[in-house]
């Protein structure tokens, strides 16, 4: 578990001190929903540059290319899987 959580402060260089692990993999994902939107844009701007009207109408829009958000039910099982995983480990 410390490596996860040190892993998680290095991805969002800060001190992981006064951050439980939930609140450092929730800002993980934040980050990472960042970055993909960034990504996304360039994908989407690519896209269109190259893109032939006459068979596509219509541009490219940037939520073509950001990975589909999964159902708030998937999410709550995630975090009920992740205390789990969390109340197995040995304490020390």
């Amino acid at each position: 578990m410390d490596r996860l959580i040190w892993e998680s402060a290095g991805v969002l260089e800060l001190d992981p001190g006064p951050y439980t692990l939930r609140k450092l993999l929730t800002m993980v994902r934040g980050k990472s929903l960042h970055a993909q939107g960034f990504v996304a844009q360039v994908l989407q701007l690519l896209a269109n540059c190259h893109r032939d009207a006459k068979k596509k109408k219509e541009p490219f829009q940037h939520g073509d290319f950001m990975p589909k958000k999964r159902r708030r039910r998937d999410r709550r099982a995630d975090e009920k899987a992740l205390d789990r995983y969390l109340d197995s480990l040995p304490e020390k």
